[in-house]
């Protein structure tokens, strides 16, 4: 079972602070899931496989 982290929701910034929507900044969820995503263990390489025929 996946541990509970604690909700970082009030920890956030007023909404103006936000980047703007085409300066091309990420957001602070962008940010966040991409920090998620590199938690993520990667995969060893795989062969090629042949074909299926």
């Amino acid at each position: 079972m996946q541990e509970q982290k604690p909700d970082k929701a009030g920890e956030g910034g007023h909404l103006i602070d936000e980047p703007d929507i085409g300066s091309g900044e990420k957001t602070p969820g962008e940010k966040e899931t991409e920090e998620e995503v590199r938690k993520i263990p990667q995969r060893p390489p795989q062969p090629p496989q042949p074909p299926k025929p």
